[in-house]
């Protein structure tokens, strides 16, 4: 039952995602836009950030989880109210915390992840980042994955540093030793794959990689509910070759992706007559 509730959840932030790109139109950048090297920069960060965090205090992490998850839940939502909201939902999860309240801490603070996916994996696709550029970030994190999570404890070491702490980088339907979770890194890549696959080659390939991606989820859940896997099960190495697959198919069968001007204009992708 807690594996399909997570699934549930990851399906809700995919299509929360998919339907703030519809109604929402993000600002764009003053200058700039996404190139190779951010790519590389960001890769870098969710590569080395891992490893730092074990060895600042857990108050630290914590704080730092905390603002960033609050931040960009307010981005998302908007407006005075949305920050209001984002910030109330914050200091309920630190109440909820220190009270005791296990499962109140663990839905609130899954709400205020789910809020911040939604609005960080707008602000990227709607300000530039391409599908290709998240084939390459998913192609770098397929490895490390395997290594951090699959090969060494990296991964485990870190969720225990954080296991009582009031915000952690992961989407959580039990809390414990061996909780049923999802990784920050993992929603993001879910959710992030179907809007540049939607805004770079039309609905059905952004319905495709939302479906994919759920099956990868659903895959790794029945593995750890029948036992085949113990421990973490490093995500991003199935879900990373599935993403290279439906960019090369993709562009093989429509050519050059949208950029985002085209698809903010209603530029119909090649042999794409839903858009």
């Amino acid at each position: 039952m807690q594996g399909l509730t997570l699934i549930g959840i990851v399906a809700a932030i995919i299509g929360a995602s998919a339907v703030y790109l519809r109604l929402v139109v993000m600002p764009r950048p003053p200058v700039g836009r996404f190139v190779g090297s951010d790519i590389l920069i960001m890769a870098a960060f969710l590569i080395v950030m891992p490893t730092a965090y074990q060895n600042l205090p857990k108050w630290l992490v914590a704080l730092l989880f905390g603002l960033v998850f609050t931040t960009a839940a307010a981005a998302a939502l908007g407006g005075r109210a949305g920050t209001l909201i984002a910030l109330a939902l914050g200091v309920f999860v630190l109440v909820a915390h220190y009270a005791g309240w296990d499962a109140a801490r663990v839905i609130s603070g899954d709400l205020l992840l789910a809020i911040a996916v939604v609005g960080v994996t707008n602000m990227w696709a709607q300000t530039g980042m391409t599908a290709a550029q998240v084939t390459a970030l998913a192609a770098v994190l397929a490895p490390y994955d395997l290594v951090a999570t699959g090969l060494t404890s990296v991964t485990a070491d870190l969720l225990r540093h954080l296991a009582d702490a009031p915000f952690t980088p992961m989407l959580a339907v039990s809390t414990g030793d061996s909780p049923i979770a999802a990784g920050l890194g993992d929603c993001l890549i879910l959710a992030l794959w179907p809007l540049v696959t939607t805004k770079a080659y039309g609905r059905a390939a952004g319905w495709a990689g939302a479906a994919i991606g759920l099956a990868v989820v659903a895959v790794v859940i029945t593995g750890v509910s029948l036992g085949w896997t113990h421990g973490g099960v490093p995500v991003m190495t199935l879900l990373g070759p599935c993403i290279i697959a439906q960019h090369f198919f993709w562009r093989a069968r429509l050519g050059s992706e949208r950029r985002t001007w085209e698809w903010r204009n209603g530029v119909q992708p090649v042999h794409d007559v839903n858009g």
